[in-house]
């Protein structure tokens, strides 16, 4: 088996409902997940799924500025006491499209 095979098949162990989304999240995982024993399990992890660390961390990088960016936009707090991303509630003040002007005139 050739090298292109060897990552084809390794990319395929990481696919998840032939989602390219869901496949890297899946490989994302895996690679966190594997940080926790070492930086040697880390590489070999890398190295077994045809997985560029460097394009890893840039994702790791990105996942944290858009959570930052999500947190300024008012959307979670990292400081709340839920540990997930909590989804800002809108109400219809906060989504209406009318000026304020405009309501008394019709």
């Amino acid at each position: 088996m050739n090298r292109k095979e060897e990552a084809n098949l390794a990319k395929s162990a990481l696919a998840l409902a032939n989602s390219d989304h869901m496949t890297i999240y899946n490989a994302y995982m895996g690679w966190k997940n594997s940080q926790t024993e070492g930086q040697r399990t880390e590489m070999s992890y890398c190295r077994k799924h045809f997985l560029n660390r460097t394009a890893l961390i840039t994702i790791e990088d990105v996942k944290h500025e858009l959570m930052k960016m999500m947190e300024q936009a008012g959307f979670w707090s990292s400081r709340s006491s839920h540990s997930k991303p909590q989804v800002a509630s809108l109400t219809k003040p906060d989504i209406s499209l009318e000026r304020s002007s405009d309501r008394g005139a019709l």
